[in-house]
């Protein structure tokens, strides 16, 4: 995460990293119901061993390990990209939420 007061410059600052490694292409919501982060995230993406992932937070900056939702061999090979559903202020949708992604 980067803070910055001129729009022009930005550094980053080691104390607000995220413990969030080699993630890329997440999507992630607030669940009010559970009051925590979710994320979604194709791991392994555009590999024959892709599956969708979900992890959770309590304050956006650290995060579960995360688990399989789709492993591979259920989910379509050279997933990639997924995204949750949620409303314009960035909360996840109510019930079943939908959540997506792209294949070739």
């Amino acid at each position: 995460m980067l803070q910055s007061a001129d729009p022009v410059a930005w550094a980053p600052n080691l104390s607000l990293a995220t413990n969030l490694v080699n993630q890329a292409s997440i999507d992630i919501k607030f669940d009010s119901s559970q009051s925590q982060f979710v994320m979604v995230r194709v791991e392994n993406e555009f590999s024959s061993t892709s599956y969708l992932a979900r992890a959770y937070s309590s304050d956006g900056m650290n995060w579960t390990t995360p688990q399989p939702i789709y492993p591979s061999g259920q989910f379509p090979q050279c997933g990639h990209d997924a995204g949750i559903a949620g409303d314009e202020t960035g909360n996840l949708a109510p019930s079943a939420a939908l959540v997506g992604f792209g294949v070739p």
